[in-house]
């Protein structure tokens, strides 16, 4: 009878101990899982890890090829400033390319920021960096570059330049093409920085061009020539560019990536 007892309290006991040992690995799975929950800046495709991928989901995202769940877009915000666009891929790019924090902290000034005054370059974006609806392409004589536009902003620039007592600006073939090039770039790398790590005046490079001076206003989202122009001229840095009187010579490109646009403004005192 004893035995009994002593077997039956020792079978409780090792069924406590199994239930015990259950439990604690139940809480722990749910703890891995909690944590894995958690967002992680840049993470847009939830696999843990922050790779090229991640950065090409937001552009398909942007181009209204794919959506993404409130987590993923959580994920995507990496600079926390409440909406989706290309300066997100972008931050993921660099922080791949150049080890930059997804979570760091930019200055609060960002819209203007310059090189030294022989290469003067400046940058904008707009704040909703993407129209809610696509315009129509007509303008697109190409579907890709709309000659019109940039003959536009050229005409506005002389304007500008105009009310200052600043000569003309010619518009320059070979500036054209540039342009075009870094129109391009900047759809899908926004950035001075081309997206192979070199300058934005590396474009001029093998051209056979001297110049003194080089200057580069980019800016992305904007669907019509006045906006742009209205957006870069309330910015000091891209207004310096505009109205610098050193300059004697522009490329102009506006580039139309599903719907979206991006324009570019290169400009050259030559030699």
């Amino acid at each position: 009878m004893l035995t009994e007892k002593l077997t039956a309290k020792k079978g409780k006991s090792y069924l406590s101990g199994i239930l015990a040992l259950l439990m604690m690995f139940v809480f722990s799975i749910t703890a891995v899982s909690a944590k894995e929950r958690e967002p992680i800046p840049g993470d847009v495709d939830l696999d843990s890890e922050v790779t090229v991928a991640d950065a090409t989901l937001i552009q398909k995202y942007l181009a209204r090829i794919c959506d993404l769940s409130d987590a993923q877009l959580e994920n995507a915000d990496t600079d926390k400033d409440g909406h989706i666009s290309i300066i997100d891929a972008t931050r993921i790019q660099e922080y791949l390319v150049y080890g930059r924090e997804l979570d760091r902290k930019e200055p609060e000034e960002t819209t203007a920021a310059t090189q030294p005054t022989t290469q003067p370059t400046t940058e904008i974006t707009a704040h909703r960096v993407y129209p809610t609806e696509p315009k129509e392409t007509e303008p697109f004589e190409n579907l890709t570059y709309s000659e019109k536009y940039a003959k536009e902003v050229l005409d506005l620039i002389n304007e500008e330049r105009a009310k200052v007592g600043a000569a003309p600006l010619a518009a320059d073939d070979t500036l054209n093409e540039v342009a075009k090039i870094r129109a391009k770039e900047i759809s899908t790398y926004f950035s001075h920085t081309r997206p192979d790590g070199s300058s934005c005046f590396s474009a001029i490079e093998g051209l056979n061009i001297k110049w003194k001076a080089l200057g580069e206003n980019i800016a992305g989202g904007f669907d019509e020539p006045t906006r742009v122009m209205n957006a870069w001229m309330h910015s000091e840095g891209h207004r310096a560019n505009i109205l610098n009187d050193t300059f004697e010579i522009v490329g102009i490109a506006c580039y139309n990536y599903n719907g979206n646009y991006y324009w570019v403004q290169y400009f050259m005192a030559e030699w």
